[in-house]
């Protein structure tokens, strides 16, 4: 019965802890831009894009193909690097290592 009592212990720590660690993910920011600075915005933790500003100069061109290129590519970078950050936190927050995670 005590170790009964114990894992449910365990478990209620767990979740107090997933609660701390997906607060700290909706915190967390990185600011992205494209290499010429064109595209930028700001995803969270949680791998939401936040904010996406589009350079006028861009909206205007005839190029469709190229802007679109460029916003998926900055976006797919951002994300990478995100998940590196949060991995870093959770394995921090966690006590344990999990490289590579991917969420």
């Amino acid at each position: 019965m005590a170790n009964f009592m114990q894992s449910l212990k365990e478990i209620n720590k767990l979740r107090q802890s997933a609660k701390i660690l997906e607060k700290k993910l909706r915190e967390e920011r990185m600011d992205f831009s494209s290499r010429d600075g064109r595209v930028k915005g700001i995803i969270n933790g949680k791998l939401e894009i936040l904010s996406l500003e589009i350079s006028p100069d861009l909206l205007s061109a005839p190029q469709k193909q190229n802007l679109e290129k460029l916003i998926l590519e900055t976006i797919n970078n951002t994300v990478g690097q995100m998940q590196s950050q949060v991995s870093k936190i959770v394995s921090s927050q966690m006590g344990i290592n999990l490289p590579g995670m991917g969420f």
